[in-house]
C-alpha cells in the first residue's frame, strides 16, 4: 500500500508531495500438527519512494492535476491513498481533488496547534507536533527508509535537519514543505502500528 502526502503551499511556500510505501513482509510456514499453512507478519516498515516540490506560485488546479496524475500511475493505481492538507484554504482544494478523479481515496487533514488528534466525521484534525513526533519516531526506530539515490533526497534531508522542536511547537529555519508532506503520508501509513490507541511518542 502507498500513501501520498500533499502539503499545499501558500504565497511564500511551495506545494509538495511525498509518496511512501508501507511494507508488511509475510513469512509463510506449514503447521504439521494442525495440517495447515500459517502466515506471520514481520515488522511493518515505511519506505520513501518519491518526493516532489513544485515551483512557487503553482496554481492549485495544477497541483491537483499533478498529484492526481501521480496517483493514477500504473505502479500505484488501486494501491494508494492521498492524505492532503486541508488547513485554511485547503478544503476547496480537497473538493478540486475529488473532481479530478484520482482513482483513490482522499483523506483531508487539518493541521492544528492542539494537543490531540480527532475526527469530526469529515476531516481529521491533527496537531503539527503530533505529525512531526511520529515522523521523528519512525526515523529513530529505523522504521522509515530514505534512498540516497532518490531525486530530491538532498533537499528532503536538509529540511529534516532544519526542523526542531521548541517546547510544544515545531519550528523550521527554512522551508519544510517536503517534511510536512512526508509527515502526512507517514501519519496515515503508521496508523494501527506506531502511536495506536492514543499512545503518544516524544523525542
Amino acid at each position: 500500500m502507498f500513501y501520498l502526502g500533499l502539503d499545499l503551499g501558500q504565497r511564500q511556500d511551495h506545494a509538495a508531495f511525498a509518496i511512501v510505501e508501507r511494507r508488511e513482509p509475510v513469512v509463510a510456514s506449514f503447521h504439521h500438527l494442525a495440517w495447515r499453512e500459517e502466515r506471520a507478519y514481520e515488522r511493518r516498515t515505511l519506505a520513501v519512494r518519491q518526493v516532489e516540490r513544485m515551483r512557487l506560485g503553482t496554481p492549485y488546479r495544477e497541483v491537483v492535476r499533478r498529484v492526481a496524475e501521480a496517483a493514477r500511475h500504473p505502479r500505484l493505481a488501486g494501491r494508494v491513498e492521498i492524505v492532503m492538507d486541508a488547513t485554511g484554504l485547503g478544503q476547496p482544494v480537497v473538493e478540486m481533488m475529488a473532481e479530478a478523479k484520482p482513482g483513490c481515496g482522499v483523506t483531508p487533514v487539518t493541521i492544528t496547534g492542539g494537543a490531540a488528534e480527532h475526527h469530526d466525521g469529515r476531516v481529521w484534525h491533527v496537531p503539527k507536533l503530533e505529525l512531526m513526533m511520529g515522523l521523528r519516531a519512525l526515523l529513530e526506530m529505523e522504521e522509515l527508509t530514505i534512498s540516497r539515490k532518490m531525486a530530491g533526497v538532498d533537499l528532503l534531508v536538509r529540511e529534516l535537519a532544519s526542523v526542531k522542536r521548541e517546547g510544544k511547537k515545531v519550528e523550521s529555519k527554512g522551508h519544510d514543505d517536503l517534511v510536512a508532506a512526508l509527515a502526512l503520508a507517514c501519519w496515515r501509513g503508521r496508523r494501527g502500528t506506531v502511536g495506536e490507541k492514543g499512545v503518544r511518542l516524544f523525542w
